[in-house]
């Protein structure tokens, strides 16, 4: 068995594989300490979710 973090299994279990199922608004904290989840990982998250909202923005606005 691979280590966790490891290859496709790490990617099934990530939240970033479903960013783009989420349909409604999001909050997303990350505490100081937090030893399970790394600052990078709910930064991630939120910078999707930023390109998004732009893109939709442009789209509606652009064309």
């Amino acid at each position: 068995m691979a280590a966790y973090g490891a290859g496709r299994g790490a990617w099934i279990r990530s939240p970033i594989s479903r960013v783009d199922d989420i349909r409604t608004p999001l909050m997303v904290v990350q505490g100081g300490n937090d030893v399970r989840v790394v600052k990078a990982g709910s930064e991630r998250i939120v910078d999707i979710d930023v390109y998004r909202a732009a893109d939709r923005f442009l789209a509606r606005h652009l064309g």
